[in-house]
């Protein structure tokens, strides 16, 4: 039986995932057929989307477990905490639904990241308060979620700023850039994984 929170927070995945849908559709109702050009021309907005379905899925399973044990009497922490996660979802599920416009995408979920980063140290700074030995693994969970995110939002003001410059020898450049930024999200997130079940059965 999930609580509303963890309602909430399914909501949001099914929100996030139908907008991508809509986004990805749009980029090919153009075409009557599905070319090899059309593919290359949109391989950003397939590298974001992918980017997108498995950040949200982490996203999605470690909220769920968070939401699981988190108090229902919300104090002014978790208010502020459930606050900035709707704010998140929404962010994410712009930059989801402009998938097409891969830069406008990237900026929203930049954004996106940013505001995560910033609940992160929210609930950094409640675990920090509670001067708790037990709370110790958690903290050290939350700081390497906030490392990644950190990664993640040079990695796509990078990738912005890459789009911005367009003139001589990069914009020959240009493609190779932003697809080598957008396969170092993926490959840093799929990493994050990788190292975060390493550090559960590390704990365990």
């Amino acid at each position: 039986m999930m609580n509303p929170l963890q309602a909430i927070n399914s909501a949001a995945s099914f929100a996030i995932f139908s907008a991508l849908i809509a986004g990805l559709v749009r980029m090919f109702d153009v075409d009557d057929d599905i070319l090899w050009s059309s593919v290359v021309h949109n391989f950003d907005a397939f590298l974001l989307a992918v980017f997108i379905v498995l950040f949200r899925i982490k996203m999605h399973f470690d909220d769920h477990r968070y939401f699981a044990t988190a108090d229902l009497d919300i104090g002014h922490f978790q208010y502020m905490g459930v606050v900035l996660a709707i704010l998140v979802w929404i962010e994410m599920a712009v930059s989801a639904g402009t998938v097409d416009r891969p830069k406008v995408s990237a900026w929203f979920l930049l954004i996106s990241l940013l505001t995560s980063s910033i609940w992160i140290f929210t609930h950094f700074a409640q675990l920090v308060s509670l001067q708790n030995d037990d709370s110790r693994p958690t903290i050290l969970q939350r700081l390497s979620w906030a490392t990644f995110n950190m990664i993640y939002c040079m990695a796509l003001g990078s990738y912005i700023m890459a789009g911005r410059v367009e003139t001589g020898l990069f914009r020959n450049w240009s493609y190779l850039v932003h697809t080598s930024i957008l396969l170092f999200m993926v490959a840093a997130l799929i990493a994050e994984k990788v190292l975060g079940r390493t550090y559960v059965r590390f704990l365990e």
